[in-house]
């Protein structure tokens, strides 16, 4: 697993994380969402967004 963080133009932090192609990795990738939510101060998206990157996951 790889796990890069990187300031964006923005200024907010950006996120990159590789997992493999597992049934585990649909929980590693909502946890780096609800963090990333958390850490931009939006954790009020955390639902729907941790049901998208699910299906993501789910579908890739």
């Amino acid at each position: 697993m790889i796990v890069t963080t990187t300031a964006r133009s923005s200024g907010h932090p950006g996120y990159t994380e590789t997992l493999p192609c597992t049934p585990p990795s649909a929980a590693t990738a909502r946890r780096l969402v609800r963090t990333a939510l958390a850490v931009w101060g939006i954790g009020h998206c955390t639902d729907a967004a941790t049901l998208i990157v699910s299906e993501l996951v789910a579908n890739a």
